[in-house]
């Protein structure tokens, strides 16, 4: 009698059970997923989200990029330490499940729907509201993986080591 319904709790060995605790399984995403697999939304413009040109079913890659201020080896910012914008690949391979309407203006954004896990799913949230995402479109296959890198303005115009850029702003490796 429980054939093609899903649990509507999570159910414990020895617990009383009752046809209330079951619902059909419908088409319910939630009822896809397993125990540490997350779906999360995160808003997007056009052009860091590459919006009209991926689509459910793509794979992307995310990088995430901050405005950081370098820190002393205690985690204390540096005195007169400005912000520096760094960027980094945040996950890569990622699976875009759906992808909203297309904004009809260029600040407008819409949700890009990924499949992560739920460590990833709460590093794309902060990404999302304390930095600025974007998306790259990866190919249907064949893709090649590079070390992720820290990408700054030394990394980019001088040349200069990642390590090098890092310990300058504080880090450690």
């Amino acid at each position: 009698s429980l054939r093609g319904t899903v649990a509507t709790r999570e159910v414990f060995e020895g617990a009383q059970l009752t046809s209330a605790d079951f619902v059909a399984a419908g088409d319910s995403l939630a009822a896809t997923l397993t125990d540490r697999e997350r779906l999360i939304s995160v808003p997007l413009d056009a052009a860091h989200g590459l919006i009209g040109e991926i689509e459910a079913g793509n794979r992307v890659d995310v990088y995430a990029g901050f405005n950081v201020i370098p820190v002393d080896s205690a985690g204390r910012p540096v005195n007169g330490g400005q912000a520096r914008p760094m960027l980094r690949l945040i996950m890569s391979d990622v699976p875009v499940l759906a992808v909203g309407e297309t904004p009809t203006t260029a600040s407008a954004s819409t949700n890009v729907t990924l499949a992560v896990d739920d460590v990833k799913a709460a590093e794309l949230a902060f990404a999302s509201d304390n930095g600025k995402l974007w998306l790259a479109l990866r190919p249907s296959t064949g893709a090649a993986e590079s070390p992720p890198g820290l990408v700054t303005v030394e990394t980019v115009l001088l040349g200069v080591s990642p390590v090098k850029v890092l310990r300058s702003a504080g880090g450690t490796r």
